[in-house]
């Protein structure tokens, strides 16, 4: 704990800017604002946990905006905790700036009450005492700065975990302005796969009001070009590489099948055509190059 940061109670208004100086030396403007909101919050509510003439408590944690204590994944404790520091926190005090927390305050002697109690952004209770080993905690903590990953063949299994996720992170964000959402970050390396499972896919990902960020960490071939172009915002490597092609289709049994899936497929490649054209400057002439459209006979 900063306990040079604590002495400020005791200073003068002069000596109390020279300490605010200090912390935001070297600030862009926009943090520089962002900082000012967030000590004034935090002013706000000291004031009034102390209005009648109580000590000021000596700690500081972040709350959700449901009131609710904020948890984080503490790597050396490998569990999420609550965040307990005092008022003079750098990042604590940016963030409940940002409108993304509230402030909370608290005695040393009041911490195990308070993570007792902790739950989850989604309102799920957990222990306080669950522990992860070392590959989990990686996962967690990708889980928690939402980063998805697509690594491999588009399948029904991978869309299923993706998506769930997606729709989970919509839930934690309801009543959010979309603009102020955190965003999904998707990273792709996929030669492809399932076009119906990626059409599932990006059917959630163009809904999701929480937006989500497409990023090519290599290749993105066949079902896995489609997904990127899905993506808010989209990103690559400037040795990233890209495929569009008209795909596979399927086997079929007997003359009748062999008719409905040329019918099926004509449908879908409109829908595709359509849907590349929509996310991307490729042409009508490409495409037909590339998803020539099927007759049946």
């Amino acid at each position: 704990m900063n306990t040079d940061a604590l002495m400020v109670n005791k200073c003068s208004d002069s000596d109390l800017l020279s300490v605010l100086d200090k912390f935001v030396h070297g600030l862009e403007a926009e943090e520089h604002e962002l900082f000012h909101c967030g000590h004034a919050a935090i002013i706000d509510v000291l004031c009034d946990v102390t209005k009648n003439g109580e000590e000021e408590p000596p700690l500081i944690y972040r709350r959700n905006k449901d009131g609710s204590p904020h948890l984080s994944y503490d790597p050396v404790l490998k569990r999420r905790s609550v965040k307990f520091t005092d008022r003079w926190d750098l990042e604590s005090i940016m963030q409940i700036g940002s409108g993304e927390f509230k402030p909370g305050f608290c005695r040393p002697e009041e911490t195990a009450a308070i993570e007792n109690t902790e739950s989850l952004e989604c309102g799920i209770a957990v222990s306080s005492n669950f522990t992860y080993g070392y590959a989990e905690s990686l996962y967690m903590e990708d889980i928690e700065a939402r980063k998805l990953y697509i690594n491999g063949e588009i399948n029904e299994t991978l869309m299923e975990n993706i998506t769930y996720y997606i729709l989970k992170y919509n839930a934690v964000d309801k009543g959010i302005p979309a603009e102020q959402r955190q965003p999904i970050l998707l990273y792709i390396n996929s030669c492809g796969g399932s076009t119906i499972s990626a059409m599932s896919l990006i059917s959630t990902i163009l809904c999701s009001k929480s937006p989500v960020y497409t990023i090519n960490l290599g290749y993105n071939y066949s079902a896995g070009f489609m997904i990127m172009l899905a993506g808010a915002k989209r990103y690559s490597y400037k040795d990233s590489s890209f495929l569009l092609h008209d795909g596979m289709a399927g086997n079929c049994d007997n003359n009748a099948k062999v008719l409905d899936w040329a019918k099926f497929l004509e449908m879908q490649n409109k829908r595709i055509k359509d849907y590349i054209m929509s996310r991307s400057n490729i042409t009508v002439s490409y495409t037909h190059l590339t998803l020539p459209t099927i007759y049946s006979v």
